[in-house]
């Protein structure tokens, strides 16, 4: 704990209070007399001759104590400073379209109530279809700033909000925001999933319908080509998934429209495009001597080749999977392997009773390849386990110990031995058995 006297604070006060006791202990370390003499007169008359030298090392050892001692308390001084900040306040206004839905009269009130009572520097931002807050945010930053951002926080242009904020933070500017509430509403629909896909594979899309203001139904219709994949009615901001599979090779176009009950702000953004390219299934090598689950599951969805060994060409795979190969059968190819994953490719080792640490790996060249090292775990006879068997003796319970003592050591049956048992018994205090 902290401890100050006259505005000098010490941050490890303990040190302080053993000072005494190392100063007495060094006092009597310079006076002791650690020189046996054959007589008092040699005692006596090397005393005499060794008074001041002796009086100079007490006096500047206890000097050096105090000050090694000292700094060691870690002594630290408050020191308050006023420093006068800037009053003028940046107010950064959305100009974009989609602020649109609030009211831009209040906003412009708002600034013509501030003038005159603190200084104002008003800048509008965005356009149309772009509104970068942050990057715009990141401009108006000098240090100690006060930023009034009145947006709609829709950041589609530029740095991310979240890191602007940051730095924001560590320039001491203070960033608000005004809350508004919408004066007009509107419904967007977009889709989320992937662009490029694999031809036959089943993928995931999340439809999000955000609603603005107050509430409407709406029906949404997702087509792909032309052809209604899925429909689905509701009110308000949701999002609801479906799955599609795409059969042929080329490029689709995927539409999401929103026909809200009512007519809503903007009609641009109550249709959604999204394009969609199918890649044929990448070529995948599957190395191994058994049968597993896993390979049938990739069947599914790449175009698997098996094999008991590596060929000689691997360019045309995107991927090698070896499932429980033994190293012994992998050292002759690992440059071709380390050449193979230097391109980009993929390689997947799965483990087995022929692999990793049971198949050799260890010091061999095919662990080079791997971004891990082998080891072999050593079996233990002491156990971390530890069990307590707790038993009611209370009265009330005497017909039934017999029993709880044959459910007691049936559970003691059914361990391990290495693991560690204790018994309790317990009515108004708690007795140990074992």
């Amino acid at each position: 704990m902290p401890f100050c006297i006259s505005g000098a604070c010490f941050r490890y006060s303990y040190v302080l209070w053993a000072l005494p006791f190392v100063m007495a202990l060094t006092w009597w370390v310079v006076y002791a007399g650690f020189v046996k003499f054959r007589n008092q007169f040699d005692a006596d008359r090397y005393k005499a001759g060794t008074r001041g030298l002796r009086r100079l090392m007490l006096i500047s050892r206890l000097l050096i104590v105090f000050l090694l001692m000292t700094a060691i308390a870690f002594p630290y001084i408050y020191q308050k400073t006023e420093v006068q900040g800037d009053t003028t306040i940046t107010i950064l206004v959305d100009n974009s379209s989609s602020f649109s839905v609030f009211d831009r009269e209040a906003v412009d009130s708002l600034i013509k109530d501030l003038q005159g009572k603190a200084p104002l520097r008003v800048s509008y931002f965005g356009s149309s279809r772009e509104s970068p807050i942050a990057d715009t945010i990141l401009a108006h930053l000098n240090g100690d700033d006060n930023v009034l951002v009145i947006s709609d926080g829709h950041n589609n242009d530029g740095k991310l909000l979240g890191d602007v904020m940051a730095f924001a933070s560590n320039l001491n500017a203070s960033i608000s925001t005004l809350a508004l509430e919408p004066v007009r509403q509107d419904i967007s629909v977009k889709v989320e999933g992937p662009r490029e896909v694999i031809i036959g594979a089943e993928n995931d899309y999340v439809v999000r319908v955000n609603s603005v203001g107050e509430e409407q139904s709406y029906n949404v219709v997702v087509s792909i080509d032309g052809t209604e994949v899925v429909s689905d009615k509701g009110r308000g901001s949701r999002s609801f998934s479906f799955s599609h599979v795409f059969r042929e090779g080329k490029y689709y176009k995927m539409t999401a429209k929103v026909v809200p009950s009512e007519k809503d702000f903007f009609a641009e953004n109550n249709v959604f495009y999204k394009s969609v390219k199918v890649v044929p299934r990448p070529r995948l090598l599957y190395v191994t001597e058994k049968d597993s689950q896993l390979r049938n599951a990739l069947s599914s969805i790449y175009d698997v080749s098996f094999s008991g060994t590596l060929p000689d060409d691997l360019s045309s795979y995107y991927a090698v999977v070896i499932d429980d190969v033994p190293a012994s059968r992998l050292n002759m190819h690992s440059v071709r392997l380390t050449d193979y994953v230097s391109d980009g490719n993929g390689l997947l080792f799965i483990g087995g009773k022929s692999s990793f640490d049971l198949g050799g790996y260890k010091g061999s060249l095919t662990e080079s390849i791997m971004p891990v090292t082998m080891g072999t775990s050593e079996e233990t006879e002491e156990s971390d386990v530890n069990i307590v068997i707790v038993i009611d003796i209370s009265d009330g319970t005497e017909d039934y110990v017999a029993v709880e003592k044959a459910l007691a050591l049936s559970v003691i049956d059914s361990l391990d031995s290495a693991h560690n048992v204790g018994a309790i018994a317990f009515n108004s205090n708690g007795y140990k058995l074992a």
